[in-house]
């Protein structure tokens, strides 16, 4: 039931970056056991708009996504398989949620309720959130959000606390920060594996993501669990945040 809780962390974390120039990220995702690259990302970031083509190794296209912000907060992401009848789709109303789904010829919609003082965070307004609190959560400080499942069509509240993790080998270790994310309920975490991400420490970009896929294969069937790697940039502008 609770197998995608948490999908949109990553492939969702690039950036609202405070540019009017577009830049680049590759993230490569990996088959966590076999090393099997699986599929590939290429973000578009500028500062309202995130667009990704994931892409298989031979340079087919599996889906496509597209996130805005509205200051330091997604207000809308689309993804779209192309592929299969799959689509999701989330915006954020004054005062609700708006979630649509379709796979299989199937509608699914729900309009959840939220507070003006309600913290939600949706797809790549999950770094925003850790890089908004840095500070915070690298002196140890947990941090708690209700995050938008389109699994569960609803909100789901999950935890994030900065964690040591073995990274793969082809990443600096000493130049990461990492964090961890878990259902905050302790009663229900163990239905979920931890997601796991690492930020370099210095610019605080993207460069590591262990958890579930938010992708479909051609044959309907679920990548699972992956781990991308993006690669490093040079320079990224303040306000990176997938």
């Amino acid at each position: 039931m609770y197998r995608r809780v948490l999908i949109a962390c990553v492939l969702f974390c690039i950036a609202a970056l405070q540019t009017s120039h577009a830049k680049n990220l590759l993230g490569k995702a990996y088959d966590p056991e076999s090393g099997e690259l699986l599929y590939e990302e290429q973000h578009t970031v500028t500062n309202a708009l995130i667009h990704t083509r994931y892409l298989t190794p031979t340079g087919q296209l599996i889906a496509t996504r597209e996130v805005s912000f509205d200051q330091d907060q997604v207000r809308s992401f689309q993804l779209t398989h192309h592929q299969l009848d799959r689509l999701e789709y989330v915006e954020r109303q004054s005062d609700s949620i708006e979630i649509k789904v379709r796979a299989d010829q199937e509608n699914k919609s729900a309009r959840v309720k939220t507070r003006s003082d309600q913290q939600v965070t949706i797809d790549a307004g999950f770094s925003q959130l850790i890089l908004n609190n840095w500070d915070r959560v690298t002196a140890g400080e947990k941090l708690t959000t209700d995050f938008v499942s389109t699994e569960r069509l609803g909100l789901v509240k999950i935890a994030i606390r900065q964690r040591d993790a073995a990274l793969p080998t082809e990443l600096p270790a000493d130049q990461l920060t990492a964090f961890e994310m878990t259902l905050a309920n302790p009663l229900l975490s163990w239905l979920l594996s931890p997601v796991r991400v690492a930020y370099y420490s210095d610019n605080q970009q993207l460069a590591f993501y262990e958890g579930t896929s938010n992708l479909y294969r051609a044959d309907g069937s679920h990548f699972g669990t992956v781990r991308i790697l993006f690669d490093r940039q040079s320079t990224i502008p303040t306000g990176n945040a997938e």
